[in-house]
């Protein structure tokens, strides 16, 4: 019986390091492609394999004894791998789809277009707002409720971010200047279009689009559309897209009209 037992946990310990030689070689191979899923694949890979090639060492090298303890150890390291791949799926279940390395803005366009409730814009000023004017009129014309957030211009925080960025309060206070010269233009009579102007601490940069949410953070090294950002689906059991939506909301009501 024991010899059953001690043959069929090698079994086993060989088809783990064979799952995760194939892990390893299928991240490598997709790499970037598969984004926040590359991580997972390398960690439960790396510990796959060497869990398995352990195993079998101590089955075919220690004594019994000896056996039992590892077993239990290399059982116990293998659970805790599932416990962390559990978690990413329950960031899903919170409506966390995905960490990209930037903001989409490639995608900024289409997102703004299909918005036909909702627009929610939280930013500095809003970049290369001239090449969505498009974009935004067509939301408009789906009666979609559009806000923008953008800095006072007359607030203390520029000159702040503006030595965090390397560039001049000038280039800052123009850059939110501008969002407020094309606002005027655009917003004419509509009433489903408002910008006002925050002075609050920098916390994070919100793009909403009816019930997909990309967040950020306001990096001291880089402009914020250029660092990590969270892609959320809002749904009844998402808490961090209701925090979100309050933060906005806070913000908001303490802001002046243009």
């Amino acid at each position: 019986m024991n010899n059953k037992k001690n043959y069929l946990v090698t079994i086993l310990a060989i088809a783990l390091i064979a799952i995760g030689v194939l892990l390893l070689m299928f991240a490598i191979v997709k790499g970037k492609a598969l984004n926040n899923w590359y991580p997972i694949f390398i960690g439960l890979g790396v510990s796959f394999v060497p869990s398995g090639l352990i195993t079998v060492f101590f089955k075919l090298v220690l004594s019994k004894e000896v056996n039992i303890e590892i077993e239990s150890s290399i059982t116990k390291n293998i659970k805790n791998e599932f416990k962390d791949f559990k978690k990413i799926h329950n960031l899903k279940e919170q409506g966390i789809e995905n960490i990209t390395n930037e903001f989409p803005k490639n995608r900024l366009e289409d997102l703004i277009s299909a918005s036909s409730n909702k627009l929610d814009i939280l930013n500095t000023w809003i970049p290369n707002i001239r090449d969505i004017k498009s974009a935004i009129i067509k939301a408009m014309d789906q009666n979609c409720k559009i806000r923008f957030l953008v800095l006072s211009p007359d607030s203390l925080l520029i000159k702040y971010r503006a030595k965090q960025l390397g560039v001049t309060v000038e280039y800052i206070t123009e850059n939110i200047n501008y969002t407020i010269d094309f606002f005027k233009k655009i917003k004419k009579d509509n009433p489903n279009i408002e910008l006002r102007f925050y002075d609050d601490l920098f916390s994070l940069s919100i793009y909403k689009f009816d019930e997909i949410i990309f967040t950020g953070w306001y990096w001291a090294h880089l402009d914020n559309l250029n660092g990590p950002y969270l892609k959320i689906i809002k749904s009844p059991t998402c808490h961090f897209a209701s925090a979100i939506e309050l933060h906005f909301d806070k913000i908001w009501k303490n802001a002046k009209s243009i």
